[in-house]
């Protein structure tokens, strides 16, 4: 189902015109809107008049997965072939196993941000982002990895961090999410690489990264969805 391109009031009291998009759901909601544009915002949406409403239930039930056979196991990865079948016809999905993870943005007294430059194999490139890691610590709570993984890449701690927002990257393929956190009052720890992993820290202000965003410099997800909604949300 597909929703008419309308106009929404955001929460910052500007007006931004939607582009037409798909939607499931029905009622009222909260979503983010990324605008490559501006920024990411907050949008609050009116009931939405989509004609006859889509049921939810009632459309699970037309899908049933048969099977799941693993194809595939890495190092921190697993794929599998689902076996599906949709309104009694037979078909094959992609669905990969991995960790969810903690991401952090860090924000010094001065309001600048900390990224890690580290080298990325799968796009050979030093990419700049921020710290980041698995959550593959048994029993470990997702603060706790959040506030390690912080002083392990950047050689910072914090004692105020506050949950920004948790973010599935691929929801076609899988359904682990990234937690990401907004660390303050920063105070020095120790930096602890390992051995296969070499992270250099970068400080910039909000409009250099916002810029980097939008020339393509700065192009990973997580890393960007951090920022801008950061932005957005008016520190």
């Amino acid at each position: 189902m597909r929703a008419r391109s309308k106009t929404v009031e955001l929460v910052v009291g500007a007006k931004y015109h939607e582009p037409v998009f798909d939607i499931l759901m029905i009622k009222n909601f909260t979503m983010f809107i990324f605008d490559f544009k501006s920024f990411v915002l907050k949008v609050k949406y009116k009931k939405l008049n989509l004609g006859e409403k889509m049921e939810k239930e009632k459309f699970k039930k037309d899908i049933k997965l048969i099977s799941r056979t693993e194809k595939y196991k890495g190092n921190i990865l697993k794929v599998y072939e689902d076996k599906v079948e949709i309104n009694g016809k037979i078909t094959h999905f992609d669905y990969i196993e991995n960790f969810s993870a903690v991401g952090i943005l860090p924000i010094l007294s001065d309001g600048k941000i900390v990224l890690v430059r580290q080298y990325r194999l799968a796009v050979d490139d030093w990419t700049l982002e921020i710290p980041a890691g698995k959550l593959d610590v048994k029993g470990e709570e997702i603060l706790d990895c959040a506030k390690r993984e912080l002083e392990e890449e950047t050689g910072y701690k914090s004692d105020n961090m506050d949950f920004l927002v948790s973010l599935n990257s691929s929801v076609a393929y899988w359904k682990s999410r990234i937690h990401i956190f907004i660390a303050k009052d920063l105070y020095k720890g120790n930096k602890k690489n390992d051995d296969t992993e070499e992270t250099i820290c970068e400080v910039y202000t909000m409009d250099e990264l916002k810029k980097m965003i939008y020339e393509g410099i700065i192009y990973d997800s997580k890393t960007i969805t951090s920022i801008l909604l950061y932005d957005g949300k008016g520190k």
